[in-house]
């Protein structure tokens, strides 16, 4: 990728972010005349786009304001399967139609992460990924693994990654899919929330994997911050719900039964965050399908937040699920700041 010149002047350039454990994924930055690196990047540099067309020039990106004055964020979070081309082309206008101030998507490839990218920069976010990632190979195992998905978040403000899981067991981590969870801290406006896009690996095909990240997602969401908490993505979990309670996969793992169970349920049922779409769905409601296991309905999808942040509204747009755009139906939050 060139730098890019903004109409304000400054630079858009690509940026690596790495921390003491490796790569933790690439995204984009602005750069001011001034900066040691401006004059290298400006000699290649394009020309501004149309204002319509801007990315990172907008620091300042207009906010929806609710009827009572408040400002609301709305949150989108989806897996989309991995799709390109014509299908990936009408993702990208749904979701554009839908105008989240922060993204969520679950298995783009390297294959689609350049339109992914390319679309959502063009159309003003901010981007930030694992992508670097997702090209390092998988260990030697048999059968073989390959990495296949990574996780992309965007936002209509500014973004910067951060450190995403850690593991003690060193066997744990040459096994995990770090890429497939990402941390980001989003600024819109005045407001800054640190956003987790979660994927959890099927238990069926990967085993006690997803007990392990189950049990790294609660370490990492665990550890202190100063700004609200998201914790978004596709779980693989649960495996049925009503009103009262949740059942976790627990069961189809009898040999750990008792730890898997904790596992999940550590973040399904974390005491700091809480599960939206749950807090507002209607009692004795037939909970939505956000994806199908062997015609079994799954909501498997999910958004959930620390208290400084209230929902106003969480849905799942199944019509996406129908209409076979994906295998799984994005849920979306509209969130404010809480009074509580």
């Amino acid at each position: 990728m060139r730098a890019r010149r903004l109409r304000n002047g400054n630079l858009l350039i690509p940026m690596r972010a790495e921390w003491p454990e490796g790569v933790v994924g690439d995204g984009v930055v602005e750069i001011a005349p001034g900066h040691p690196d401006f004059e290298t990047w400006l000699r290649d540099a394009r020309l501004p786009e149309p204002p319509e067309r801007l990315g990172l020039d907008r620091a300042d990106s207009p906010m929806r304001i609710d009827s009572r004055g408040a400002a609301r964020i709305r949150v989108l979070s989806w897996n989309v399967n991995g799709r390109v081309r014509g299908t990936l082309q009408q993702q990208l206008e749904c979701v554009l139609a839908e105008a989240p101030d922060v993204l969520a998507l679950q298995e783009v490839t390297l294959n689609s992460y350049e339109d992914w990218w390319q679309g959502l920069l063009a159309a003003g976010y901010s981007v930030a990924s694992n992508v670097e990632l997702s090209r390092l190979p998988y260990p030697d195992v048999d059968p073989p693994v390959r990495r296949k998905y990574l996780n992309v978040t965007a936002t209509r403000g500014r973004i910067a990654t951060l450190p995403g899981l850690s593991f003690s067991d060193p066997g744990q981590a040459r096994l995990a899919f770090p890429e497939k969870y990402l941390v980001t801290r989003i600024s819109l406006g005045a407001l800054a929330v640190d956003v987790h896009n979660a994927h959890l690996p099927p238990g069926s095909s990967r085993g006690e994997l997803k007990m392990q990240a189950f049990q790294a997602i609660r370490r990492r969401i665990d550890e202190p911050t100063s700004v609200p908490r998201v914790l978004c993505g596709d779980f693989n979990t649960p495996q049925a719900e009503d009103d009262e309670s949740v059942t976790t996969w627990a069961s189809s793992h009898p040999a750990l039964r008792d730890e898997w169970d904790a596992a999940e349920r550590g973040v399904l049922a974390h005491p700091k965050l809480r599960d939206l779409y749950r807090e507002q769905h209607p009692p004795s409601e037939p909970y939505p399908a956000s994806h199908y296991t062997r015609g079994i309905r799954r909501r498997y999808d999910h958004i959930y937040a620390s208290d400084e942040l209230q929902a106003v509204g969480c849905r799942y747009i199944t019509d996406w699920l129908e209409e076979r755009l994906s295998d799984h139906a994005p849920v979306e939050a509209d969130l404010i700041r809480s009074s509580r």
